[in-house]
């Protein structure tokens, strides 16, 4: 008998404007540079994005820009995990987030927290988030929203 683990993990698509890797010259040993692209992988959860981050700053230094969008996206898959959040598509225009059916609690949080907030429409299925009002800072944006659209704590 064969017992083997299977890591079976939700699935998030998602397609963000960030060039993300872990250059050579950060992590020169590619066993190492792999080992490191396997936890990022299994991490699935916003609070073990944050601990990679400190680890790779404890045993690489300031990781650069390409390692920093890699952090940024996994930490993005992992909210967007934790929200329910089927995809995450960027056009020239907008970022649109395809929410699970039925969601009406995270809709509900969204409409209270940004019911006003002109960059971000809010329907029964979508959230559109205007990229070209928000800027460069779209990724705080983002992940704000997922945080509110993940929350169960009301």
């Amino acid at each position: 008998m064969v017992h083997e683990k299977v890591l079976v993990s939700p699935l998030v698509t998602l397609d963000l404007p960030l060039t993300a890797y872990l250059p050579e010259d950060y992590i020169a040993d590619e066993a190492m540079r792999l080992l490191v692209y396997q936890r990022m992988a299994e991490a699935q959860q916003a609070s073990a994005v944050r601990s990679l981050r400190q680890e790779l700053r404890d045993r690489f230094g300031e990781p650069p820009a390409p390692a920093i969008h890699l952090l940024t996206w996994l930490h993005i898959k992992a909210l967007a995990l934790q929200a329910g959040v089927n995809s995450i598509i960027t056009s020239e225009d907008e970022f649109i987030l395809r929410l699970p059916e039925g969601n009406s609690d995270g809709r509900q949080r969204l409409l209270r927290r940004f019911g006003r907030d002109a960059t971000l429409r809010i329907g029964p299925q979508f959230v559109r988030l205007q990229r070209r009002a928000i800027g460069d800072a779209w990724a705080p944006r983002l992940m704000q929203v997922l945080d509110v659209l993940g929350r169960t704590d009301g």
